[in-house]
């Protein structure tokens, strides 16, 4: 992908986790990632967020109440059927999150070195691999 396209690539990241948030910033960061992310600490925040806004990506951790995200995927799978979901986490089982309308699942590793491999594989895939559907407000 050029890098005009991806300076124009908008992701909301949904992490309660402040160190969380250093560590995928830094990870982003270190891909050379040109683009916008926009960060948030809640699943209603983020709701809110994607009511006025458009995004090319959603990056979510699952926080600590499993029932409330997958009620926030489907909420945001009904509001924007083909926003890419992505989730970003320290375990569960995937299952759940596929049937709540996830795209990807991904485990957060415990070491930096695989952490970073797989933002840079997400950021690649999502970036430059996959076509993803024009925003909305784009197609009139």
């Amino acid at each position: 992908m050029s890098r005009e396209l991806e300076s124009q690539f908008r992701i909301l990241s949904v992490e309660d986790n402040p160190a969380d948030v250093v560590l995928l910033q830094t990870a982003i960061d270190e891909c050379a990632f040109h683009g916008n992310v926009r960060f948030c600490d809640s699943h209603e925040k983020a709701k809110s967020i994607l009511l006025t806004e458009s995004f090319d990506l959603l990056l979510s951790d699952l926080g600590t109440d499993r029932e409330a995200a997958w009620s926030f995927i489907r909420s945001v799978r009904s509001m924007h059927p083909s926003l890419p979901i992505v989730i970003l986490t320290g375990g569960s089982n995937p299952l759940p999150a596929y049937e709540a309308g996830a795209h990807a699942f991904i485990r957060k590793p415990s070491n930096w070195p695989e952490f970073l491999d797989k933002v840079r594989t997400l950021l690649c895939f999502w970036i430059e691999v996959a076509e993803i559907a024009p925003h909305p407000a784009a197609t009139h």
